[in-house]
């Protein structure tokens, strides 16, 4: 079976995961933390989101949603341990061929992060 090709891939084809360390990485600023109350930090990098990780199909608002629901411990923001659950959730987007949804057989194809690996 071939895989489905994304028609609408990101600049550079860069891995969605990769793509969202680089845009969490410039949007987080030195103290390395999204404030989910600044939108300054929150909106760009919600926006880069959208427009890098296909499932999401630009859509911001979306983006912003699941960026906030990654805010585990309430803090109000996001931080580099929350920003592995995002990690993690954008390797399951990235199953998707193209329908914007994830069927089992796309989920077989996950591979489940080791523990303690960051990358």
């Amino acid at each position: 079976a071939k895989r489905g090709y994304h028609k609408h891939r990101t600049d550079g084809n860069d891995d969605p995961v990769d793509f969202l360390v680089k845009a969490f990485d410039k949007a987080a600023g030195s103290d390395k933390k999204i404030q989910l109350e600044d939108t300054e930090e929150l909106t760009p990098f919600a926006k880069e989101l959208a427009k890098g990780i296909p499932i999401l199909e630009n859509n911001a608002t979306v983006a912003t949603d699941i960026v906030k629901k990654a805010d585990k411990d309430g803090s109000g923001e996001i931080d580099e341990v929350e920003l592995q659950s995002l990690k993690a959730a954008v390797q399951i987007f990235k199953l998707d061929t193209g329908d914007g949804k994830i069927s089992l057989n796309e989920f077989k194809g996950y591979e489940f992060p080791r523990d303690g690996e960051t990358s």
